[in-house]
Formats: C-alpha cells, sequence, structure tokens
C-alpha cells in the first residue's frame, strides 16, 4: 500500500520539524484593509474546512486496516501514512503544533502495526491543550533501533475522560495478536508524556 507524500520533510542531521509551504500565501495576505479581511475570511473558511478532513482521514485509515489482512507495514510505508495525516493536522492548527521526527535509516524496512503512529498523534491532539499560550510539541524519534518512542509536552485538557485510554488499549490488544505482551509501554511525567511502540523484524 503506497500514499504519496503530500509535503516535503526536509530532514537535517537530527531529525526534522514538518513544514508547510505557505510563502504564496501569506503574500497574498501582506495587503491591507479590504485586502486583509479577505484574507481572514479565507483563513477562517481553511480552518472550517480542515477539521472534516482530519476526521474523514482518521476514518480512512481505520477503514484500510480493516482490509489490511497482515495488520503490520513497514516503518516507512507508515511515515508515509502519517505524513499525510500531520499534513492536514497542520492545516487546522499552523504554528500551533509542532511536530518533529527522528528515525533512524536502519529501521525504516521494521514492521509496526498499520496507522499505529497516526493513532498515538491523534490521541496527543484529542487530549491536550493546543493555544498559542500552549503549543503543542511532539516528538517521534528512537533510541535504540528496535522501538520508536511518540512523546508530547503533557498539558490535558480539562475534559479528558476514560476514553482518553481506549485507544492505547486497542494498541495492546493488536500488539498481543501478533504474539508480543511488551510492544507498548507507556510513561507519564508531570511535564510529559510518551509511548514506545516495538518495532518488529522485517
Amino acid at each position: 500500500m503506497d500514499f504519496p507524500p503530500l509535503f516535503p520533510i526536509a530532514y537535517g542531521s537530527h531529525g526534522s520539524e514538518i513544514q508547510t509551504q505557505r510563502k504564496a500565501e501569506k503574500g497574498r495576505q501582506g495587503g491591507s484593509g479590504e485586502g486583509q479581511g479577505q484574507a481572514r475570511g479565507g483563513q477562517t473558511q481553511k480552518d472550517d474546512r480542515a477539521e472534516p478532513f482530519i476526521l474523514q482521514l482518521s476514518d480512512l485509515y481505520r477503514q484500510l486496516l480493516g482490509k489490511n489482512t497482515s495488520q503490520t507495514v513497514t516503518l516507512d510505508e507508515e511515515l508515509e501514512f502519517l505524513r499525510s495525516y500531520i499534513y492536514m493536522l497542520q492545516a487546522r492548527f499552523e504554528s500551533l503544533l509542532h511536530i518533529d521526527i527522528d528515525i533512524w535509516p536502519d529501521s525504516m524496512n521494521r514492521k509496526i502495526p498499520a496507522f499505529s503512529l497516526q493513532l498515538l498523534v491523534e490521541n496527543c491532539i484529542k487530549h491536550n491543550i493546543i493555544s498559542s499560550a500552549r503549543p503543542l510539541y511532539i516528538r517521534i524519534f528512537q533510541q535504540q533501533e528496535d522501538s520508536i518512542i511518540i512523546e508530547n509536552n503533557l498539558q490535558t485538557k480539562p475534559s479528558a475522560d476514560e476514553s482518553s485510554g481506549i485507544g492505547l488499549d486497542n494498541l495492546h490488544k493488536r500488539y498481543e495478536l501478533l504474539q508480543i505482551h511488551a510492544g507498548v509501554t507507556i510513561q507519564k511525567t508531570d511535564t510529559k508524556f510518551s509511548v514506545t511502540l516495538q518495532l518488529l523484524q522485517p
């Protein structure tokens, strides 16, 4: 299954922050008076459209997962899925959301449950405050070749409830179906929340 990337990622020596190309849009917003009003109106319409697209994309991924008999993909394929999802998130949140990806090239052929990274990023968005005063930072990185870590600064929404654990429970069960009983490790401090996923042999 191959999804073409919807935006470029520039990798540095220690990873990269997802960046979108908005120069043309900023140029159009550089005017004054009526032009600025139209630009703000266009921005509002764009934000209004982005959230339904995000939800539709999540639903599509889950439908595809239901049709995927193996239920695992290479880490390289999983990152392609994730890039498309992040593109939609940044259309909605722009500078309020920062996502940094730092993956070892030698791990790209390892296997991972399909859409697991997308699920964890979705959990970060769903259960944390995202605002200009409190932007959300998500890191996807490795410390070992056989695992991957998804970490965010912890700023839990007051409305968060027990449903926040449903996605993680499902992920645990998917690893157990693969005969892996310690595939998901969760760590939580006062300032950070992280989930470590085991990467499977090719």
